[in-house]
This record gives C-alpha cells, sequence and structure tokens, in this order.
C-alpha cells in the first residue's frame, strides 16, 4: 500500500516538473499494476489548473486518462495469467 501511494505521489511530482511525453510512461505502468481510478481525479485537478485554458476549454487530461483507463482495465485480462 506504501509503494503505491508512493508511486502516485511521485507520478504527482512528475506531472508537476516534467513534459508530458516522460510523464505517459510512468503512468502506463501504473495503469497496468493497479486500479488507478485516483487518477481520473488527478487528471481533473490538473485540467482546473493547467489544462482548460490551453484547450479552448476541452478537458484533454481528463479525457485522455479517461481512454487509458477504459484501455488498461479492458487489456488487463486479456494479458493477465490467473493460477487456478
Amino acid at each position: 500500500m506504501i509503494v503505491r501511494f508512493l508511486f502516485c505521489v511521485g507520478i504527482l511530482i512528475l506531472a508537476t516538473v516534467t513534459p508530458v511525453w516522460v510523464l505517459v510512461p510512468f503512468v502506463v505502468v501504473y495503469l497496468f499494476r493497479y486500479t488507478a481510478y485516483e487518477l481520473l481525479i488527478l487528471a481533473f485537478l490538473f485540467d482546473g489548473f493547467y489544462g482548460m485554458e490551453l484547450a479552448f476549454f476541452v478537458p484533454v487530461y481528463t479525457l485522455s486518462t479517461l481512454i487509458m483507463l477504459i484501455i488498461a482495465e479492458w487489456v488487463k485480462p486479456l494479458i493477465s495469467v490467473y493460477n487456478q
């Protein structure tokens, strides 16, 4: 649990100080490793603070995170190996 919290805080720090292309691989790993609904809340907050004035009032971070979350939740069962 502490690793997940630290990973989420690390993503939050990276989101504020690095370009998006550096952040995306960490977000993808986080999406596939955990159920990452909290990233949607973080994306919404970032849209409110940074993104809305850049994209003509379209919540780009929220929409892209939602799409990545849906794809990750759809692909997880396909690539997982279950032991029964």
